[in-house]
């Protein structure tokens, strides 16, 4: 799992453990009463995924994040194979489309059709803008669909939405 401050660079980022969970970035504290959230990203892009927890970070959301590089090492996270046989099923799951080996739609239908992951909430986030991409994912079972974007402040906005529709308690 890769989950470091916001300071490291690239190389540094992609040497790190995938997939598991720590509760670094985690912002859980006696007066915020929200869930600790965990969040598998998919995406094979290390400075997008980076954007992404900058963004769960700096809008202070009680949160872990995992991350997995491809469709292939996703779907391991998920069955919980080793190494990952010990990690809890994540809360919502942020999936590219666009990935090596396994893509993003494999994943999506997998993890529709397993029982045990078949209602944790997958947002697409996709830099597709082929509306035929979007309906497919939402065919396959996407919770959302999204266009990617570099702009911190629109993530930041959007996680924020994400975590009040599927993370947080009733």
């Amino acid at each position: 799992m890769i989950t470091r401050e916001i300071e490291i660079t690239e190389s540094e980022r992609m040497s790190g453990e995938p997939c598991g969970s720590t509760d670094r970035g985690n912002v859980a504290g006696p007066g915020n009463k929200s869930k600790v959230a965990r969040v598998l990203i998919v995406d094979d892009s290390a400075y997008d995924a980076l954007l992404i927890e900058n963004a769960f970070r700096e809008a202070e959301l009680p949160h872990t994040i995992a991350l997995a590089h491809d469709g292939e090492e996703a779907m391991r996270c998920l069955r919980r194979e080793p190494p990952f046989s010990n990690e809890p099923l994540p809360d919502l799951i942020l999936l590219d489309l666009n990935m090596p080996r396994v893509d993003g739609f494999e994943v999506l239908a997998w993890a529709k059709s397993e029982p045990t992951c078949k209602s944790i909430p997958i947002v697409v986030m996709s830099s597709s803008a082929q509306r035929e991409d979007e309906v497919k994912a939402r065919q396959l079972g996407a919770s959302e669909y999204i266009e990617k974007t570099g702009d911190l402040d629109e993530l930041r906005r959007f996680v924020s939405e994400l975590h009040a529709r599927w993370l947080e308690e009733d």
